[in-house]
């Protein structure tokens, strides 16, 4: 990922947008299931394929995800769900494709819980998504943050055709937990 002033991100975050880092995935992948290089990323025996950025907000300024930016988004990372919706949605293609009875499993959070709009991911049908959320149980008494998990839940069961997990992070913020 580049900075705004075009440097190289500190963290290792890759960029999502770049067509570069799709191919690397795909060659690391099928690297990993011939047994010739490790991906840390699949799971033979349940033939899943997990993709889950750095941890940290996904944030790219380079010329393929610049593009895709989106300032009415706002604090959730203008355009970070759509360059993640991008990825995936090629990154699923071509899994459906070259590995059929895999599945993709991915991990929404930070900037990129939101449902990017227009992302369908129910015709690949090898998508289950892993929302990884944080209001915290004491803020889920709230009407507006039980309502706002709630949607996010079914967006993305809507989008992938798949039930949801949810890594709800009950612990956070601990003051209020």
């Amino acid at each position: 990922a580049l900075t705004p002033d075009g440097r190289r991100a500190v963290t290792p975050l890759l960029c999502y947008g770049n067509p570069e880092t799709l191919a690397y995935y795909k060659e690391r992948i099928l690297l990993d299931i011939a047994g010739q290089r490790p991906s840390g990323i699949i799971n033979k025996a349940k033939k899943t394929i997990t993709v889950s950025q750095w941890d940290c907000g996904v944030s790219c300024a380079c010329e393929h995800c610049r593009r895709l930016f989106r300032e009415d988004f706002g604090a959730t990372g203008s355009g970070s769900p759509i360059i993640w919706g991008y990825f995936t949605k090629e990154l699923a293609k071509w899994a459906k494709r070259e590995l059929p009875d895999w599945k993709i499993a991915i991990l929404p959070y930070i900037n990129t819980c939101d449902v990017p709009p227009g992302l369908l991911l129910v015709k690949e049908g090898n998508v289950e998504a892993q929302l990884c959320t944080m209001p915290g149980l004491a803020l889920l008494k709230n009407p507006q943050t039980k309502a706002a998990e709630e949607a996010l839940i079914r967006n993305w069961a809507a989008c992938t055709g798949n039930k949801v997990m949810n890594w709800h992070y009950s612990c956070w913020p601990s003051e209020f937990t």
